[in-house]
């Protein structure tokens, strides 16, 4: 029964990281416990997939406008997630973008209010995304959208293993120190499983796409911050989810 109970706390864990959903065993979680909950953000990132695809489908069948179908699902995405990623993305940019030392870059991202960079990056992203989700065919619709937040959870296993903690102390540091390579196969190998469901080829390209951009983050984030932190693992969470809906648009219109 231990064994269960512990299994049930990491997943109720990493559900309240990654989400707004009230789940049981709250602020009682341990380090250790946080740690272990990393290794189901891609399962996660599955349920959130299914509960946004079917609502994008929904809202796509009942209305014309498809820009407001995607504008509407864009807005849930962001209310499930609770912004957390998209306010780690915000403050990457205000801080990778700055002028000034590392030490300098690092203190800017502490700060809570967002800058002209962080603005930009959200409103992109939205927009990016808002975009994509509406010049998706709508039978591809549940596919895609699944494929980006899976994607988004795996790519944060992916970049947490490839550089240090940027900080003596903080957010995220208890995820990042416990990563090794092994959370690279882990979330490579679900992107495969996820994959393999649909089309080998579909599978192959996701692994690729999540790798690349996972390591391209964690090599910028070495170079401008000497290592990386918490909101760095949101940034690569929204950057992959968006770079999967564009492709998941660009396959659709190159088989059409």
């Amino acid at each position: 029964m231990g064994g269960i109970a512990t299994l049930f706390q990491s997943l109720f864990i990493a559900i309240r990281c990654l989400t707004i959903v009230p789940v049981p065993g709250g602020n009682s979680a341990n380090d250790r416990a946080i740690a272990r909950s990393r290794l189901w953000y891609p399962l996660v990132g599955l349920a959130i997939g299914a509960l946004l695809a079917s609502a994008s489908l929904t809202l796509r069948r009942s209305m014309d406008a498809a820009l407001v179908a995607a504008a509407i699902t864009a807005g849930l995405w962001t209310i499930v997630t609770g912004a957390l990623h998209l306010d780690g993305l915000a403050d990457c940019c205000d801080g990778w973008f700055a002028r000034g030392s590392r030490e300098r870059r690092l203190e800017i991202m502490r700060d809570p209010h967002a800058g002209t960079f962080g603005v930009a990056a959200i409103v992109l992203c939205l927009l990016l995304k808002t975009a994509a989700l509406a010049a998706l065919d709508v039978h591809t619709i549940i596919e895609t959208v699944v494929a980006a937040t899976v994607a988004g959870r795996s790519a944060i296993l992916v970049v947490a293993p490839l550089a240090p903690y940027a900080r003596p102390q903080g957010t995220g540091k208890v995820v990042i120190d416990a990563s090794s390579w092994l959370d690279c196969v882990w979330a490579l190998t679900c992107m495969a499983i996820f994959g393999a469901v649909s089309d080998w080829r579909f599978a192959a390209a996701l692994i690729v796409l999540v790798f690349l951009v996972g390591a391209v983050i964690a090599g910028f984030c070495r170079w401008r911050l000497g290592g990386i932190t918490g909101d760095c693992l949101g940034a690569a969470c929204e950057i992959t989810e968006t770079i999967v809906l564009i492709v998941g648009v660009a396959a659709g219109s190159s088989e059409g």
